[in-house]
């Protein structure tokens, strides 16, 4: 059951084995393996799990089919991280302004900012987002 509810939850979030993997700080074969029901993770690896897919452990191990649908605030932390990191390699890759960007999504050049982690003069990250 776990292996499946494991599989399930990432592939619901549009993650891969190596993403999951480098966010548990293990090797891909090391995650595959809990996928294919091999290996078990340890308690502290199965709430790093729970946390990142917002369910409950008892929900990756079966015990229910209530996934409590709550989202932990670690992911939605880890999240907006990712996606600030990809805003501003996408922005610098392209060549564009905080500006420019901001155009392109068609919201405002504040709005932008806060998104990519910048501070007010726009010249380094922010200590929380939005």
């Amino acid at each position: 059951m776990f292996s499946e509810r494991l599989k399930t939850s990432r592939k619901s979030i549009g993650k891969t084995q190596r993403d999951l993997a480098a966010y548990l700080g293990i090797s891909e074969r090391g995650y595959q393996n809990y996928e294919l029901g091999k290996r078990e993770p340890s308690l502290e690896v199965l709430k790093q799990l729970a946390d990142y897919f917002g369910v409950t452990t008892d929900y990756l191990l079966g015990r229910t089919d209530e996934a409590n649908g709550n989202i932990s605030p670690l992911r939605i932390s880890k999240e907006l991280y990712l996606l600030s990191s990809r805003l501003f390699l996408l922005r610098t890759d392209e060549g564009l302004t905080t500006k420019e960007m901001a155009a392109k999504l068609d919201i405002s050049e504040d709005l932008y900012c806060k998104l990519e982690g910048l501070n007010e003069d726009r010249k380094g990250p922010q200590q929380a987002l939005l």
